[in-house]
């Protein structure tokens, strides 16, 4: 299968406003969901634009994380926006690699912590909590069990993907 798999931040606004946004800055929340909604809208109209020559398209990002951590204090502000920017468009399926804050945390490799990352283990688990409210019941949204063996994380995908999707990785 041709298979594309990038990050939200892959786009030249993306990486502008990436290293803004992981910066200390002093934002209101407003603010951020607006930037991240920028970065997602210059990404989301890069995916379209090269939809054809791919089979999959796989995503880290979307519109999950900016809900789970901006979008829980602004819920309405952030529905609404997303609602008028993209429409009904939706990815296909959502994965959630579910691990603990503290676990999630301790497997850091970068010898200093960007802005989020600071927030600390009570933070990071409340973003945990609210990914995890945001999925129940959604039959597109899958949690995965990220304290697995990463090959085994990868096989669990891979089974749902082809579930889905009627396709064989094999």
């Amino acid at each position: 299968y041709r298979c594309y798999v990038s990050h939200v931040f892959e786009t030249d606004i993306g990486e502008l406003l990436k290293k803004f946004f992981l910066e200390k800055n002093d934002l209101t929340n407003k603010e951020e969901i607006l930037l991240l909604l920028l970065t997602r809208l210059r990404y989301y109209n890069h995916i379209r634009s090269i939809t054809q020559n791919y089979d999959i398209i796989i995503s880290d990002r979307m519109f999950l994380s900016i809900e789970a951590m901006q979008g829980a204090k602004e819920k309405m502000f952030y529905r609404k926006l997303q609602k008028d920017i993209f429409g009904e468009s939706k990815p296909d399926i959502t994965f959630i690699i579910d691990v603990p804050a503290k676990i999630a945390l301790g497997r850091k490799t970068k010898d200093r912590f960007d802005r989020i990352e600071e927030k600390g283990v009570s933070f990071h688990e409340n973003v945990r909590r609210n990914f995890l409210d945001l999925v129940k019941g959604c039959e597109d949204k899958l949690v995965i069990n990220g304290d697995l063996d990463p090959s085994k994380v990868t096989a669990e995908i891979e089974t749902e993907i082809e579930k889905k999707f009627l396709l064989t990785f094999s």
